[in-house]
């Protein structure tokens, strides 16, 4: 129920808010968005500890548009999970997911699970290599034409598949292009740190203030 209500005003992003906290405070954790996991809308998944939880749709990131995950999804189906962002960019329609598509996925987190052990910061590094190489890739399927090492066993061994070597997003950067990407923070909040010193002075949150309370 709280899955398809966050379906229905995915591009409300006041609303959106509003329920993931109604979510989360009946015990139902809200995840971030998964090219692995996710599909259009918002949807109930099952974690390996069996328990339920709501993945956040692809169709609710900025500049991720129906066209583009729609690419996603059918390469997923037809294929199986992504394995990185080079593998995806080989895989997926480039016409439809573009380098600002995948950028505003990254923020958004949903790339987190094809990461490799690498920061977000170094999978946005790698865009503009990974989509070149499927380009390519594409071209060279849509001509019909072999590449020079398609003989070979291993497709792998083809690509080169490396990262960057840049400085990681510092944690405040990395909340505010997740909000670039969603509309709201998802994960975390920059006043986070600040928590437990709110926790240790203040006897009630502004959202349980009452004018009885007054005086």
């Amino acid at each position: 129920f709280m899955a398809g209500l966050m379906t229905c005003d995915k591009d409300k992003s006041d609303n959106v808010v509003k329920f993931i906290a109604e979510a989360r405070a009946m015990g139902i954790d809200v995840l971030s968005p998964c090219v692995n996991e996710s599909a259009a809308n918002f949807g109930v998944v099952q974690r390996p500890d069996g328990s339920k939880a709501i993945r956040f749709g692809l169709g609710g990131i900025r500049n991720v548009g129906g066209n583009a995950v729609d690419s996603i999804v059918n390469a997923r189906d037809e294929e199986g999970n992504f394995k990185n962002i080079f593998e995806m960019c080989r895989r997926v329609d480039l016409k439809k997911v573009n380098k600002r598509t995948i950028e505003g996925l990254v923020s958004a987190g949903a790339l987190d699970s094809v990461a490799e052990g690498q920061e977000r910061a170094a999978i946005v590094a790698a865009i503009e290599s990974a989509v070149d190489q499927g380009m390519s890739s594409q071209r060279d399927r849509a001509s019909g034409q072999r590449g020079l090492f398609d003989a070979l066993p291993e497709e792998e061994s083809i690509f080169v598949e490396d990262y960057p070597q840049v400085e990681p997003w510092a944690p405040k950067e990395t909340l505010l292009r997740e909000r670039d990407a969603l509309g709201f923070y998802l994960t975390g909040h920059p006043l986070d740190r600040y928590q437990q010193d709110i926790d240790r002075h203040a006897t009630v949150r502004t959202a349980e203030l009452k004018k009885e309370l007054a005086g």
